[in-house]
């Protein structure tokens, strides 16, 4: 089937904008596999050079992805050309729906960053953006569709749903974190490896760790994407980073890193010590995981024999010990759960009931808001 990059290519050949997406939306419809589907938004279209044209080609991937349940949402989405910044008064479609639908609302009548989301404000009945993409698609043909839309999550006060998860060292945590991003499309950030990769910055620069500058700078240059888990989970990277997480400068750098992160579209799941009291005291959703210190010690034991560093768990053990004692004693954000935080205790759960767990409270919550 024909794909939204070759829709794209069309496009810049001298196709009809309404017409190549029209044909693209009707090929869409019937596709004969989930496989097709992903296949067909994967590829990352070809720029115009209009930038609303460009921008809602993320708009109608991420869209299309969401509502018929793919197992991803292609990441070019959400490249900065690819995204809307607000909505537009004015569109490069003659087509009434379509240009109805971009231009319902002003930046500051309708502040979510997703022409897609239909919750805040409520739009005009017929105004849905597939509703108004498929008025430009054979209207004999096509069947009738519905004027309302599967719920959306982001709120309006940022880009996307967040959801903060704390926990003391070898709760589970980050291994949970990675798992409600991907069930629900969002990115994933396990914001103890930002100090880890600002300390290997320093160290593959031969910079003094204690330099403040030097750290600072560091920190602002940081690019998750490149983060290598394994070399920054070694012990030399972990003790490099407890001497740059006691910089100011630098916490503050890193502050700001996680939050310009979590507010990034389509929003995202953020793992530490300090997400739902400090970073983001505001998040949609806050867990705090925890277990018995034993609990912790063994899973931890068994994940560094398993990457070939094989220590005791007694060691293990007074390690956590003594990290406990010093992540809820220390006076800056220290460990502790929010006061509106949900406790969730893995002592007695494996990685797959812990993950079932956090997905029902995520889903009560989510159903709390929709009935108040």
């Amino acid at each position: 089937m024909i794909s939204l990059a070759d829709t794209y290519k069309n496009i810049i050949a001298g196709s009809s904008p309404e017409a190549a997406l029209a044909e693209f939306f009707f090929a869409f419809d019937r596709a004969s596999s989930v496989d097709a589907l992903i296949s067909a938004l994967e590829d990352a279209p070809p720029l115009t050079g209009d930038i609303k044209l460009d921008a809602l080609a993320g708009a109608v991937a991420e869209y299309l992805a969401r509502q018929h349940r793919l197992s991803l949402i292609p990441k070019w989405a959400f490249e900065g050309n690819r995204y809307l910044e607000h909505a537009w008064h004015t569109c490069p479609f003659e087509d009434h729906g379509l240009r109805s639908y971009l231009s319902y609302a002003s930046p500051g009548e309708f502040k979510s960053r997703n022409i897609f989301t239909d919750e805040r404000p409520t739009r005009p009945e017929g105004t849905h953006l597939l509703l108004a993409l498929r008025s430009m698609s054979r209207p004999s043909s096509e069947p009738t569709y519905s004027s309302t839309l599967d719920p959306m999550y982001p709120p309006a006060s940022h880009g996307g749903m967040i959801i903060a998860i704390d926990g003391p060292a070898a709760s589970g945590k980050g291994t949970l974190g990675k798992r409600i991003a991907l069930h629900y499309g969002l990115r994933h950030l396990d914001t103890g490896l930002i100090y880890r990769a600002v300390a290997k910055a320093l160290i593959d620069a031969n910079r003094d760790l204690a330099d403040e500058q030097e750290a600072a700078a560091a920190a602002q240059a940081l690019d998750p994407a490149a983060f290598d888990d394994k070399i920054l989970k070694t012990h030399e990277i972990a003790e490099a980073a407890s001497i740059v997480s006691a910089l100011p400068q630098v916490r503050a750098a890193l502050v700001a890193f996680q939050r310009e992160f979590g507010r990034a579209p389509p929003g995202a799941v953020l793992d530490g010590r300090d997400i739902g009291t400090v970073i983001f005291p505001d998040a949609d959703i806050k867990i705090f995981v925890t277990a018995s210190a034993q609990v912790r010690a063994g899973r931890r034991a068994a994940e560094l024999k398993a990457a070939g560093n094989p220590v005791s768990e007694a060691e293990v053990l007074a390690d956590i010990l003594h990290r406990d004692e010093r992540d809820t004693k220390r006076a800056a954000a220290p460990l502790k759960p929010a006061p509106d935080a949900h406790l969730l205790d893995t002592t007695h759960l494996d990685i797959d009931a812990a993950f079932r767990a956090a997905v029902d409270i995520i889903e009560a919550v989510r159903a709390g808001r929709k009935r108040g």
